[in-house]
């Protein structure tokens, strides 16, 4: 397996998987996609939930990094073409916390044998009730982090 073996219980205990392949199910219209948009709506709503985000221009994707006890999780949200794709990145001190290498789809399929697709949206309204989601399924992410730490000390 492609995830670090402390994180395969959180991510079990939070039901990450299905969770996002049901996110991905329900917001699945190709047809009505919305290529155009103003970004600048993903900054401001995860400012809105607390999160200190800044945005990498020249790779085009928003970036959260916060510490989680010893933990540094970083939290990258990459808007493209009306689909957004989610990305996790675990470390402790230098050393890398594997998580098959991040991306929410690969994440979903070494835990479940689920093939999720990116969401999409056709809306500003939709936007933001994938990252109310998204944001959920961290926040929980989180937690698990902390209490894996909180048992281990």
């Amino acid at each position: 397996m492609d995830i670090h073996k402390s994180l395969v219980p959180i991510l079990h205990n939070i039901n990450f998987a299905s969770r996002y392949s049901d996110l991905c199910k329900r917001h699945a219209n190709f047809d009505k996609s919305l290529d155009e948009y103003d970004k600048s709506l993903v900054q401001k709503f995860l400012e809105s939930n607390g999160m200190k985000v800044s945005f990498v221009k020249s790779e085009n994707f928003f970036k959260v990094v916060e510490n989680v006890g010893e933990l540094s999780i970083q939290f990258n949200i990459i808007p493209k073409r009306g689909f957004l794709q989610f990305v996790w990145d675990v470390k402790r001190g230098n050393e890398r916390l594997d998580l098959s290498l991040g991306v929410w789809e690969a994440i979903t399929r070494e835990l479940s044998k689920i093939e999720a697709k990116k969401p999409l949206f056709s809306s500003s309204d939709e936007l933001q009730e994938i990252l109310k989601e998204a944001i959920s399924i961290y926040e929980d992410f989180k937690r698990g982090l902390l209490k894996m730490q909180e048992s281990q000390a």
